[in-house]
């Protein structure tokens, strides 16, 4: 059972473009449809002052309407009103049973632009109508489907001295060559290109000459595994690792040349071989299928609401499989494809005449879809019926958003078509796809520009904040899709033909790409005379659903309940968000610590020792002892939201709490050697005595506090001493291989006397 609720794509109020006509009620209605014999404004004005038609003969390939309009033959008995007075559709003998079920075999494009409305800066191709920026006419590429943009009257084209020419004769900024993205279209701007110098990853050892990686185990094991056997080397019996960790500020190894530096998992080596980085994983695309945050030397990927993670770590998947589907419009129908299911449960759920877009709302399950035929936009309400979502429902705010090329603006009203509104129009020329994120806080609307100048666009969902996000390199941006679990847009050019997001393409086809486009989980769905899929990271696991329709597909949507997630409509809660404080309700902002009111809404934020965590709500403590190592002056100990400075025995804390002091009694003092003696000296420089003399050539010393033990290197004669400050139980710890050492260090903690040789 379903239920139909016209929503009239027509528009009052406001000033019509320049290729709509203005009805007396103020409606803005195509100019074309103007003496059409229909009353399409509502109040009879466009039918007012028609000049008489004279009988129009048409060409042999096309049919004369009984308003005198002439249209293609193939639009005959197409379901479709193209005449204007359904004289097209009249006496049609290949219709069965209902009039949606149409059996004719002709196969022909979606709804486009009606001819005479392109603007003066654009080209229209002769079979479809369709606008095509002018500048793509006889650039060497065939844009338009008949190809009628590359006609016999094209001359030659060069490019200009700052351009570089592809193989197709397009010319591209020489900038763009061999910078590892298909701008030309056929790939010559890629070829012969430097190759990038070969590296082996985080662990592994390059052999010279090579171009084979080795683990570093195998380094030095007696056993050739480099095909020059590079990997073994006399140098391998040296210990270069003895001398200062050979430089490494971790792990190391000894290598055929020597020291090799090595990082523990989840480190890399910088470009100086010497020094260990953690690797940030969360900067590899796709590394966590959802929500990852960075760890030193690890990760933690983690998931949306209605998913869960799966053993790998790394994976979310959906709870509830069943309730995904796939929907796809395809011209006169609706289809629903329930992913998940073996064989695939493929049903028609509605039938029109041109259904071009749809969406669905998960809250009352009442799809909507725009009808380009009858003009209008529909609302259904289907039982039990689980259908995509996005073209433009605002689940959460009970709004209507949605793009018109013609009257070359984007407009809202509520879901039952009430309080519509333009919400913006300037410098909007051709919007094509249209997507939200109305969740709670984010409330940002995403929408493509392939007119004039091409772009993707984003602003606030009331059309506050307008900001373009992608202006290079895109030329007829068309389908978007947003990934709300990573927070990627993703976005499809059928001029450059490829789906991309950010700067990484993705996939890349042959052929024209109308690319409607969806991603659900780890896949992307598009459509082009077909339905096909791949993964959304690097286009893997390509398969077709479905292919040679009968027409076209329009539009694609994925719809399950995790993909819209369930947000509290603070405009129906709080009498429409004036002169609220979120703060005071913790069940709407759900700050783990602080939350702080704005004119706009809230934000959230930390108690000091803790940060926030990439969800915006959550806190962890901070380990102050790990990122900032100074903060004690001895000993540090970590604590929920703070931390705890401790002083090595014989020593008190100052009052800072960070700063530890010696408790002896005494008066601090300094120990120092000229050459021949020890002596020691107050730091005032009050008292000064000889603690040893008769020495050779002392370099270096050190004191151990809790055994009160002076220690020094003796180069003149070759010995490492030490001996009680007060000048008994002096023994020689070292006679020989002390003639270079120029320094000496005790580690009091663990007991040992370590010395530097030069």
């Amino acid at each position: 059972l379903a239920f139909w609720y016209p929503l009239l794509l027509s528009f009052s109020g406001a000033t019509c473009s320049p290729r709509a006509f203005t009805c007396n009620n103020k409606h803005c209605i195509l100019q074309s449809w103007r003496c059409d014999g229909h009353d399409d404004c509502g109040d009879g004005s466009d039918e007012i002052n028609c000049p008489t038609r004279i009988p129009t003969t048409c060409s042999s390939d096309y049919f004369t309407c009984d308003n005198f309009r002439c249209v293609s033959k193939k639009w005959v008995c197409d379901g479709d009103n193209d005449c204007g007075d359904g004289s097209d559709e009249q006496n049609c003998s290949e219709y069965s049973g209902s009039k949606q079920q149409c059996l004719m075999r002709v196969v022909y494009s979606t709804i486009t632009t009606c001819p005479g409305l392109c603007h003066d800066d654009e080209f229209q191709c002769q079979t479809d109508g369709f606008c095509i920026p002018e500048k793509w006419e006889c650039d060497g590429h065939a844009d338009c489907e008949d190809g009628s943009d590359e006609h016999n009257s094209c001359l030659p084209r060069t490019c200009s001295s700052s351009f570089f020419q592809c193989n197709n004769k397009i010319c591209i900024p020489s900038s763009w060559v061999c910078d590892g993205e298909n701008d030309c279209r056929d790939m010559s701007d890629e070829q012969n290109c430097p190759t990038p110098p070969f590296s082996c990853p985080s662990g592994q050892w390059l052999c010279p000459t090579d171009m084979v990686c080795i683990e570093l185990h195998k380094l030095c094991d007696g056993q050739r595994d480099c095909p020059n056997g590079a990997d073994e080397s006399p140098l391998c019996n040296e210990d270069d690792c003895q001398l200062n960790n050979g430089g490494c500020s971790d792990g190391c190894i000894q290598g055929p040349f020597g020291a090799q530096c090595t990082c523990p998992p989840g480190f890399q080596l910088l470009n100086d071989s010497k020094t260990c980085e953690d690797i940030n994983e969360c900067l590899i695309p796709g590394f966590c299928s959802q929500l990852c945050y960075n760890e030193r030397g690890s990760f933690r990927c983690y998931c949306s609401d209605g998913y869960f993670l799966e053993p790998d770590g790394r994976t979310c998947k959906v709870a509830d499989q069943l309730a995904a589907v796939l929907l796809v419009t395809k011209r006169s129908q609706i289809v629903a494809n329930h992913i998940y299911t073996n064989p695939p449960l493929i049903r028609p759920v509605i039938s029109g005449s041109a259904i071009v877009t749809v969406d669905f709302d998960r809250v009352t399950s009442r799809m909507y879809y725009a009808d380009a035929s009858t003009k209008q936009i529909w609302s259904v309400f289907s039982t039990g019926l689980m259908v995509p979502e996005s073209i433009a429902v605002d689940w959460v705010g009970r709004n209507l958003y949605w793009t018109d090329s013609v009257m070359e603006n984007i407009e809202v009203s509520t879901l039952d078509g009430r309080f519509r509104k333009v919400l913006l129009t300037k410098n909007i020329t051709s919007p094509r796809g249209l997507v939200l994120d109305p969740r709670n806080h984010t409330n940002v609307m995403f929408w493509s520009d392939w007119g004039k100048n091409p772009r993707i666009e984003r602003a606030y969902m009331d059309g506050t904040a307008r900001k373009a996000i992608l202006t290079t390199k895109v030329y007829w941006p068309n389908g978007l899709a947003l990934d709300y679990s990573t927070r990627r847009l993703y976005f499809a050019d059928a001029y450059l033909k490829y789906i991309d997001y950010s700067v990484s393409v993705v996939w890349n086809e042959t052929q024209v790409l109308h690319l409607p486009l969806s991603v659900w989980v780890e896949t992307r769905y598009w459509t082009e005379r077909g339905v096909f899929r791949a993964g959304k990271e690097d286009g893997s696991d390509f398969a077709v659903l479905a292919q040679e329709l009968q027409y076209r597909p329009n539009d694609i949507h994925v719809y399950s309940p995790a993909k819209q997630e369930s947000c509290n409509n603070t405009c129906m809660q709080f009498n429409g968000g004036c002169r609220i404080n979120e703060c005071l309700n913790p069940s709407v902002h759900k700050c783990a610590q602080i939350c702080t009111d704005t004119l706009t809404g809230y934000y959230c934020s930390c108690n000091p020792g803790y940060r926030l965590m990439p969800d915006g709500k959550a806190c962890e403590d901070i380990n102050e002892c790990e990122s900032t190592p100074s903060v004690c002056s001895q000993l540090c100990d970590n604590t929920a939201g703070s931390y705890f400075c401790k002083c090595a025995p014989g020593y008190i804390r100052e009052a800072d709490g960070r700063t530890c002091r010696q408790n002896s009694g005494i008066n601090p003092y300094l120990l120092y050697s000229n050459r021949y003696y020890i002596r020691n000296q107050t730091t005032d420089g009050s008292q000064m005595s000889i603690v040893l003399q008769g020495l050779s050539k002392v370099v270096a010393l050190d004191f151990d506090h809790s055994e009160k033990r002076l220690y020094w290197l003796d180069v003149g004669v070759g010995k490492m001493e030490r001996m009680s400050l007060d000048g008994t139980g002096r023994e020689i710890l070292a006679n020989t291989n002390v003639v270079g050492a120029e320094g000496i260090a005790v580690d009091w903690v663990g007991r040992y006397v370590c010395e530097y040789v030069f």
